[in-house]
């Protein structure tokens, strides 16, 4: 159930992320040739904007992608502490098992409970990874979408 709900917000922000690349690279598109045309009747004032905001939008960018790494790191630390009591539980429950077979079953029974977690937690990662990108195109795209409102794109 977790693990699907985990699969459905992972393909909603990789089609986000799509739709957001495509959306930026039409825009761009629009953009690019408006201030190319601008420029070669001597609007070089749109020419002179460029870096400037290029340099604005990338550094937002830059803040976003360094928020969402915090975030993953803070989510794995999280998740590397919760395995580490679950591996102290299973060396616990194998020193006191009475028999080989019951040292065999502990082990099935952390392997068990692991591979759910793992897999969830694999698509978690996944997911973040791809918000995180999607989330890192967000001021271009605004950049680049109020510039082409502006330039009449």
């Amino acid at each position: 159930m977790k693990t699907t709900k985990t699969a459905r917000r992972s393909a909603t922000a990789l089609q986000r992320a799509a739709a957001r690349t495509a959306a930026l690279g039409a825009v761009s598109g629009q953009v690019i040739a408006q201030r190319m045309v601008r420029a070669a009747v001597g609007d070089h004032g749109e020419t002179s904007r460029m870096v400037p905001e290029k340099l604005g939008a990338a550094t937002l960018s830059g803040f976003v992608v360094m928020q969402h790494a915090m975030r993953m790191s803070m989510r794995m630390m999280g998740f590397a502490t919760t395995e580490a009591f679950g591996m102290a539980r299973a060396a616990q429950a194998m020193a006191v098992a009475p028999t080989p077979a019951a040292i065999y079953g502990a082990q099935v029974d952390f392997m068990q409970a692991w591979l759910p977690r793992w897999q969830a937690r694999s698509m978690q990662l996944g997911t973040a990874m791809i918000q995180s990108g999607s989330a890192a195109l967000a001021p271009l795209q605004r950049v680049a979408a109020g510039n082409a409102r502006r330039l009449g794109g």
